[in-house]
């Protein structure tokens, strides 16, 4: 294997066949191991490849474990890959087998961790030009000042440059973050879960403040957060991640309606399962056999043939709960809880041996035992692989 080299690339800007920028950052290939304590390897990353575009707000989403941070750190030269290749802005930054290794802090980009790590004794001005006065080639106290005020303008908080990290809000806390990220006039921000440490109200504050300064000043994002609320809300693109790979990337709207997997539909969002046999199946839609009747839905695989056991997923929002039978995917059951939630009233349905959750936003609420039909239109269940 060739020693790794301090930095042998020349940075270049790469286009694509109709000369638009290329991507901010291209990953081919990673892989991460770590030695357990019995001697074994264990795959962090386990081959993973992404493109991030200019612009572009990329979740990696998936529990504990699973990797999305060990990638994250790797694009920023945090963590060394065992394999693979990355590239920002067109510039190999690592390559095992070309022997490139560019170190975090020449790889012109900007991380935000989970505290924001703003420096107590400094003023907000202090803590945004720090990054400036830390760098190799040095500017004048005058450039420093002007990228400063230019920074706290773009994140519209000019006005507290001379206070302290503990005297402002959490918000504002996080707008001092990112101007200390885009001072130094890098577009590329990696975010490792920063918001896993306020409380649901603050957090749903910081995360509508972040989606408005992203769409203001147009920055690239990897996000990393095992938050399904948070990476709906931020992401162009949600990269869902398990035991070291991307279990699939896509819109939060892709990702959310057409889950590729039983993983996927479970992790993102809440979903009801019914197991059955596929009776019929065509390349969009297909029908199973299950113990509470037949159900009809579309194929979440080219996969699926006549006799394969498969998952009908359904989210209970899109279920209703009626007295009446409707034409098609009506199951039979009991109301065996109704609980009023505010914006909408949650029932839990025991079709045979299965209970669903059902969300109903209608005013009258049905009544615990009630004989009912949980209705589905095949337009909202999802059949996938058992």
């Amino acid at each position: 294997m060739k020693s790794m080299t301090m930095e042998k690339s020349v940075a270049k800007q790469q286009k694509d066949g109709s000369g638009a920028p290329g991507p901010v950052v291209r990953a081919s290939g990673l892989k991460k191991y770590f030695r357990r304590v019995d001697g074994t390897e264990a795959a962090a990353v386990n081959d993973v490849s992404f493109e991030l575009q200019q612009g572009e707000f990329m979740v990696l989403l998936g529990p504990s474990g699973c990797g999305k941070t060990t990638l994250l750190r790797m694009v920023a030269g945090l963590e060394v890959p065992d394999e693979g290749t990355v590239e920002i802005d067109g510039r190999t930054v690592f390559s095992r087998e070309e022997g490139i290794s560019v170190p975090p802090e020449r790889r012109q980009i900007n991380m935000i961790f989970q505290s924001y790590a703003l420096w107590p004794h400094m003023t907000v001005a202090q803590n945004v030009g720090y990054p400036l006065r830390s760098r190799s080639e040095k500017l004048s106290q005058s450039e420093i000042a002007e990228r400063v005020a230019n920074a706290l303008d773009l994140v519209h908080i000019r006005e507290l440059s001379g206070q302290y990290p503990d005297q402002m809000s959490g918000g504002q806390q996080q707008r001092v973050a990112l101007a200390r990220a885009l001072v130094s006039g890098t577009n590329l921000v990696l975010f490792d879960e920063p918001l896993s440490n306020v409380d649901a109200h603050v957090r749903e504050q910081l995360r509508s403040e972040l989606v408005h300064m992203q769409r203001d000043l147009g920055f690239s994002a990897i996000y990393v957060t095992h938050d399904q609320q948070e990476a709906m809300g931020l992401a162009h693109r949600i990269a869902v991640m398990r035991t070291g790979e991307f279990a699939q990337v896509g819109s939060p709207r892709e990702v959310y309606h057409e889950a590729t997997s039983r993983y996927v539909a479970n992790f993102v969002g809440v979903s009801n399962e019914l197991p059955g046999r596929i009776t019929s199946v065509n390349a969009d839609d297909g029908v199973l056999d299950t113990a509470v009747g037949s159900v009809a839905g579309r194929v979440g695989s080219d996969l699926l043939a006549a006799g394969d056991a498969v998952t009908a997923l359904f989210r209970p929002e899109r279920a209703s709960v009626s007295m009446l039978q409707g034409k098609q995917n009506s199951l039979p059951g009991v109301i065996e809880a109704a609980l009023f939630l505010g914006p909408h009233t949650e029932y839990e349905v025991q079709c045979g041996d299965h209970r669903f959750r059902i969300w109903e936003n209608d005013i009258a609420q049905l009544e615990v035992g009630a004989q009912v039909f949980v209705n589905i239109s095949p337009d909202d269940v999802r059949l996938l692989a058992s």
